[in-house]
């Protein structure tokens, strides 16, 4: 009995809900002043996005992200962008014949990021155990002359189960700045 009461104030309610969102003003553009002359600019401001190096970060000699630091002067949002820089790692298991025998490895997969510079991927693979580096490799794309892009593989030597030092790797992001081109 209660149904049909409830379901005709749910539609009232709704309906004058949407009737007050109509009715609304719109929000008044912001408007920028200048701090020296009190005067408002707002048509005088252009966004514009650049792209800055905000954090670095190094690869651990079991293949592994670590040393994750802010670079420069980027301060705000830096916890948000570590995290980001933590999940270029991924992590699987595979299966590969080695010796007439099938054996599961852990496989590592991590974005190697540099400034100016196409993104390439190190992947490795450890002993299930994560202890030692069997093999690894950096996979990266090569562009040619006609546009094809090519994928090729490079060799990363392994000493005693361990990676060589790769060297630091700098994550880059868009920052928007607003700039005054006033005439």
């Amino acid at each position: 009995m209660c149904r049909p009461v409830c379901l005709l104030l749910l539609l009232l309610c709704g309906v004058n809900a949407a009737a007050r969102a109509d009715k609304m003003p719109p929000l008044p553009d912001i408007q920028w002043q200048d701090t020296e002359t009190g005067q408002d600019n707002g048509k005088c401001r252009e966004k514009k996005q650049v792209s800055h190096p905000v954090v670095s970060y190094h690869i651990s000699p079991l293949c592994g992200i670590t040393d994750i630091n802010a670079v420069g002067g980027y301060k705000y949002g830096t916890g948000q962008v570590m995290s980001e820089v933590r999940k270029f790692q991924s992590k699987g298991t595979v299966k590969r014949f080695v010796g007439g025998d099938y054996h599961y490895r852990q496989q590592h997969r991590i974005a190697l990021h540099k400034a100016l510079q196409h993104t390439d991927t190190l992947v490795c693979e450890l002993d299930m155990m994560g202890k030692q580096v069997l093999t690894a490799h950096i996979e990266r794309t090569k562009t040619l002359a006609n546009g094809q892009e090519l994928p090729q593989q490079d060799p990363v030597k392994v000493e005693n189960g361990r990676l060589p030092d790769l060297g630091t790797f700098t994550y880059s992001k868009k920052v928007t700045h607003t700039t005054k081109q006033c005439p």
